[in-house]
């Protein structure tokens, strides 16, 4: 204002105080001089606040940027620390969504929103308070017409908004999960002649986030086309008003650019101020529900990295009189089971689906708490102080290995960093688990060979060894293997078997078996129905003495 008003009437020079006492202070000779004295530091200011404003921008991103690594990373801890219960309930895509989209649909939506209201909310009351002082009366009309006219648009539109965000979370959700069972299950799905099923169950939820995104897209937007009719309307009138007080528009003049200037940087300032706010609104649906899953973070175990020592283990595993029932279940899964298993013996597990042997092993992994009884291990009882100790001495091998696309290497040491990998250990394993002929010689570069993704370049039976291997990696005394060679076929399994045979007076194995030939080799068999243990024995005393164990596979 200043420089304009120096530009169009030299004299103000001397009539404006403030500008008189520089040009007198500074000693200025001509005002000519003193005119580009204000048009250089007009240029500074512009430079100054410009590379301010750069600098705001950056710590602005980075501080949205760190946020979502801290909430992401804040969210991940808190599943891994709950309880493998929780996980029996809950689908894994959620999880995988939550952590790696809706955290940073979250902070673009909110936290990024209310930086930018704070910011803009400053810029336009310094703005209007500067447009104050010099002309209240036109800075009333100006902020109630625009203010007045935003706030209706938004009363109007509060409640569609906030409908909008919730049916994004839902629609984004069902994306996910069916682009995971989609790509998951990708075997199946091109064996089968399916992709136009996905394809087609993905179009509608697809659809419905592409229409709802651009709504609420559109209605932040609204107000800038609809209010321009308001804006050009409020500086006509402002125009008017200043020509009727000053007496013509020469004399209005600095008024009219003043508020010509403050209302170009106004209306944006106004505008980026609405869509914020839309787009929190939009937002707090999906901000409730990861605040929910916040929660978890008070019953999350703490997660740390620490050196754990062995539990003695030489005797033997004893379960006494366990009880379990899965919450909201009504019959016990597990009822009063009681059992011993001797150290180096090969045990199996037999019972029909939902007969409660896989719970029991469960129970022995430490994976699941029972609701009363005792776990044994040489006579000591494992309890929560030295479950992490007890659990040191098993490997565990399920039905379906998960492999990830590494090297066989790093995907036999499950969860040990690539510098850290034991290559000796590794190799030992793969021996244990008759898989190293293959490795070594086969593979073109051994341990070293990327598997794909799942193990995806691998048969059924080499992808089951490599389980194996995982499991004895870390030289486990007891080795549990559920119904791992359940999705083999008979030779197949018959080779795995072999493997596993191998370790028999080596390792405690437990052994849950779908096939009654697996567990011809085992030292005894513990029979189960209905959570009960009905008997146990030798297979050939089983076979012999038991029907229901004769036909429980038929």
């Amino acid at each position: 204002m200043p420089f304009i008003s120096v530009a169009s009437k030299p004299e103000v020079i001397h009539s404006n105080p403030y500008l008189s006492w520089i040009y007198s202070y500074l000693g200025f000779g001509s005002e000519s001089d003193f005119l580009r004295f204000l048009g250089f530091s007009l240029l500074f200011f512009l430079v100054l606040t410009n590379g301010t404003s750069a600098a705001l921008h950056y710590f602005r991103v980075r501080f949205t940027s760190m946020r979502r690594h801290s909430l992401s990373f804040r969210l991940l801890k808190a599943y891994l620390g709950q309880p493998y219960l929780f996980f029996l309930n809950r689908d894994s895509f959620d999880f995988v969504k939550n952590i790696s989209s809706e955290i940073q649909n979250m902070i673009t939506g909110t936290l990024t929103q209310l930086v930018d209201i704070i910011a803009k909310t400053i810029q336009i009351f310094f703005l209007a308070l500067f447009l104050f002082v010099v002309d209240p009366g036109s800075t009333f009309l100006v902020v109630g017409s625009v203010g007045i006219s935003y706030s209706i648009i938004y009363i109007l539109f509060r409640k569609y908004i906030n409908r909008l965000g919730v049916e994004r979370f839902d629609a984004a959700s069902e994306i996910s999960r069916i682009v995971s069972e989609t790509f998951w299950g990708i075997k199946e799905v091109k064996l089968l002649g399916i992709e136009s099923t996905y394809s087609t169950e993905y179009t509608g939820p697809s659809k419905r986030l592409a229409k709802n995104l651009s709504k609420s897209e559109v209605i932040g937007d609204i107000p800038k086309f609809a209010l321009e009719t308001v804006a050009f309307s409020t500086i006509v009138v402002i125009v008017l008003m200043s020509i009727s007080r000053e007496g013509s528009f020469a004399n209005a003049a600095t008024t009219i650019t003043l508020f010509g200037y403050a209302g170009y940087r106004i209306m944006p300032a106004v505008q980026a101020l609405f869509k914020a706010v839309t787009k929190l609104r939009h937002s707090v649906p999906t901000a409730e529900r990861l605040i929910r899953e916040f929660a978890l973070e008070k019953s999350a175990e703490p997660i740390k990295k620490i050196d754990i020592k062995k539990m003695p283990f030489t005797r033997s595993i004893e379960l006494k009189s366990v009880v379990f029932t899965y919450p909201g279940a009504q019959r016990k899964i597990i009822d009063g089971v009681s059992l011993s298993i001797s150290a180096n013996s090969l045990v199996g597990f037999a019972g029909k689906t939902g007969s409660g042997k896989t719970t029991l092993v469960d129970i022995i992994l430490g994976l699941l708490r029972m609701e009363s009884g005792e776990l044994l291990v040489d006579g000591h009882p494992v309890e929560q102080e030295n479950l992490r100790a007890w659990q040191g001495n098993l490997g565990y091998v399920p039905q379906n290995i998960y492999l990830f696309n590494d090297t066989i290497a790093s995907n036999i040491a499950f969860g040990v960093p690539r510098e850290d990998v034991d290559m000796e250990a590794v190799r030992r394993a793969a021996h244990m688990a008759q898989i190293s002929e293959f490795i070594e010689n086969e593979l073109k570069n051994g341990y070293g060979t990327l598997i794909g993704e799942r193990g995806i370049r691998l048969s059924g039976g080499q992808r089951q060894r490599i389980g194996i291997a995982r499991a004895l990696y870390r030289n486990p005394s007891v080795l549990v293997l559920d119904e791992a060679t359940s999705a083999l076929d008979n030779r197949t399994e018959k080779a795995v078997m072999e493997a596993i045979d191998s370790l028999h007076g080596l390792k405690t194995i437990l052994l849950i078996a779908h096939r009654l030939s697996t567990l011809r080799e085992c030292d005894n068999i513990f029979l189960f129905d209905r959570g009960r243990l009905i008997d146990s024995g030798t297979y050939g005393e089983l076979s012999t003495r038991n029907m229901f164990f004769s036909n429980i596979y038929n």
